[in-house]
């Protein structure tokens, strides 16, 4: 549970002293071994995430210990030096909470480091998956709009999107991973994912990979990606013995709006690949 303490002295904002949540705990306080001519001390933040060391920076401001409440974390009093500080502290507080929670909703293990870079931009240029699919997508659709690409293939990228997104919830706890996290086994688990937990053919599941492929080389273009990691996978394919649909049937169905999703899926797999 939060814990804030509220001090008179300080008007009415609350300010955490404690735990942010069952792992994280936010503490500002003093610096007292580097002490300015006046005796002013540097106020400090304190970064604490169960089973990792602890790490802190300074604010940039310095006070009289004397006006500094330990307590609370804040300046006493109502002066302007003392409502400019608090603000302060309070941003700061509420950044590195929203930090950490950006953090754990795309990693199971952040550390108070992570949590400081993060704050202080830096890798802030670090791409996640989901980012290179959004990324792509909305390059795709500014084609579409200019009739350069046919919006039935947006819609096979905006299917893919969605395979990875309940893939990365399913299988790795994660809204989304970093795409350095991703390794050589991701395109073996999300074919094991797909064929085995959506019942989806080896063929359909396969395009999916390859859909992944593509957007990881992407990522390796833009720089954001050293190497494809899943390069190396070989999607094979089974060929069937199928009937060919003429033009008419052909026409039919780009044009029939199925209500089952996987078989809207699989209309836009089979229509992308003749037409």
């Amino acid at each position: 549970m939060n814990q804030t303490k509220r001090n008179p002295n300080i008007g009415t904002e609350t300010f955490w002293t404690m735990k942010v949540s069952q792992d994280l705990s936010i503490l500002f306080h003093l610096r007292y071994d580097n002490l300015n001519p006046e005796g002013k001390a540097t106020i400090c933040v304190r970064i604490t995430v169960t089973g990792f060391p602890r790490c802190r920076f300074s604010l940039g401001y310095k006070v009289d210990p004397s006006k500094f409440n330990k307590d609370a974390g804040a300046i006493i009093g109502k002066s302007a030096e003392a409502v400019e500080i608090n603000n302060h502290i309070q941003h700061v507080k509420s950044e590195l909470i929203r930090h950490y929670n950006l953090l754990k909703a795309i990693d199971p293990t952040v550390t108070p480091t992570m949590i400081k870079n993060s704050y202080n931009g830096i890798n802030r240029e670090k791409r996640t998956l989901l980012e290179v699919v959004d990324f792509h997508n909305e390059k795709f659709q500014e084609k579409v709009d200019k009739d350069k690409r046919k919006g039935s293939t947006l819609k096979k990228w905006d299917f893919t999107k969605d395979k990875i997104s309940a893939f990365l919830t399913s299988v790795f706890k994660m809204k989304d991973i970093p795409l350095g996290h991703i390794e050589y086994a991701f395109g073996e688990d999300f074919f094991d994912y797909l064929t085995l937990t959506e019942g989806l053919q080896d063929n359909s599941a396969m395009k999916y990979i390859k859909n992944t492929k593509q957007l990881l080389k992407l990522a390796v273009q833009h720089k954001w990606l050293n190497a494809n990691p899943i390069e190396n996978y070989v999607c094979s394919y089974i060929n069937l013995e199928r009937d060919i649909l003429n033009a008419d049937e052909l026409s039919l169905m780009y044009n029939k709006e199925f209500t089952i999703r996987r078989l809207q899926e699989t209309k836009g797999v089979c229509t992308d690949s003749t037409l």
